[in-house]
């Protein structure tokens, strides 16, 4: 999976182009720049898809948490 998809179906799971930033220690417009096609693209950050991965368990626990509770 590239970075493009993989921080949209983050973002289709509420998660803001500053969160992935925060949570890669980068700024938000990188994040929005490594997404985009073009002579504005970036490269993304380096360890991109662990950091990733920990915010799709983390917001996959937060969903499991909430269908217990209902």
């Amino acid at each position: 999976m590239d970075f493009k998809t993989a921080t949209t179906r983050l973002m289709w799971a509420n998660y803001r182009a500053v969160d992935i930033a925060e949570a890669l220690g980068v700024s938000a417009n990188l994040v929005l720049r490594a997404r985009m096609t073009g002579p504005q693209h970036r490269n993304p950050p380096k360890g991109w898809e662990a950091k990733l991965k920990e915010l799709a368990l983390a917001r996959a626990r937060e969903l499991e948490e909430f269908a217990e509770s209902l």
